[in-house]
């Protein structure tokens, strides 16, 4: 579905034409943030078929189905804990949220991702 972040969002996906690795964590993730909306407010038709946009990326391979590296992110977390969060007060699912796109943003040669919807970039 369209709204107001998504011309931006392509324009960013049409200058990186790499597949984005999407791991079972974060197909979940993914598909819960899509579905949750529902909880509070009425979707429309086109908000509701949102998850049917991801799965047609992944059947055009724009997104690529991938494996966690658990022991990797684990060990990731671990850094990030005894680096920020005595300071920050993280939770563990952000760490662990954190930790993975850190290795994603190593696999796929970038520094940073994108986060539309909030304007800013998330690492």
């Amino acid at each position: 579905f369209s709204d107001a972040f998504s011309p931006r969002a392509q324009r960013w996906l049409a200058a990186h034409p790499a597949r984005l690795p999407l791991s079972e964590f974060g197909r979940t993730e993914l598909r819960n943030a899509i579905a949750r909306p529902a909880f509070t407010i009425a979707l429309t038709e086109a908000q509701a078929a949102a998850w049917q946009l991801v799965e047609a990326d992944l059947a055009q391979r724009r997104l690529e189905s991938v494996a966690p590296a658990w022991p990797a992110i684990y060990s990731q977390a671990e850094a990030l804990v005894a680096q920020h969060t005595r300071q920050l007060g993280t939770r563990t699912l952000d760490v662990l949220v954190r930790a993975r796109f850190a290795l994603i943003t190593t696999r796929i040669g970038t520094t940073s991702l994108k986060c539309f919807r909030e304007n800013k970039t998330i690492i």
